[in-house]
């Protein structure tokens, strides 16, 4: 029987930042990871999204909105130190009928009080840019409304 100091179950993205983690400060610790999968990340893990969110809709100084800002940091830092590919794609919120600027500008403050980079309130012609924007992304082009965000969603 192998003795072990540490004793991880479960093989999802938890138990393998728990068990890199000790290995990583505790070199000493002979840890062991247990998955009753045949690989890991099988379930959740493996299922998620990949979103990197940005703090844009959370509460001013609130963790959430900490956690992510600081969190998109830190992902992209270990991205680059250790040669992970990524995109940032961005993100487009877009307001479709008249009540929803409000809305929109409620969004855009709260992102920028909560300190998410480079967000900006596109104006101009909306129409147009719009037109032009959906046009570039059906030909598979990247729109960048803010390199923080992954995803295009429409409120």
């Amino acid at each position: 029987m192998q003795k072990v100091d540490c004793l991880i179950v479960g093989g999802g993205i938890l138990g393998v930042a728990v068990a890199r983690h000790l290995q990583s400060t505790f070199s000493h610790l002979k840890c062991l990871l247990v998955e009753k999968e045949n690989g890991l990340a099988k379930h959740q893990t493996g299922h998620n999204s990949g979103v990197i969110h940005a703090g844009i809709y959370y509460k001013t100084d609130s963790l959430k909105a900490k956690l992510c800002i600081e969190g998109l940091k830190r992902i992209y830092e270990y991205c680059d130190a250790n040669h992970l590919p990524y995109k940032k794609c961005g993100k487009l919120i877009v307001a479709v009928e008249r009540d929803q600027l409000e809305r929109l500008d409620n969004i855009y403050r709260q992102a920028t009080e909560n300190g998410v980079q480079d967000v900006k309130m596109l104006i101009a012609d909306v129409e147009q840019q719009l037109h032009l924007e959906y046009h570039r992304l059906q030909s598979g082009n990247q729109l960048f409304a803010s390199e923080n965000y992954k995803n295009i969603n429409f409120i």
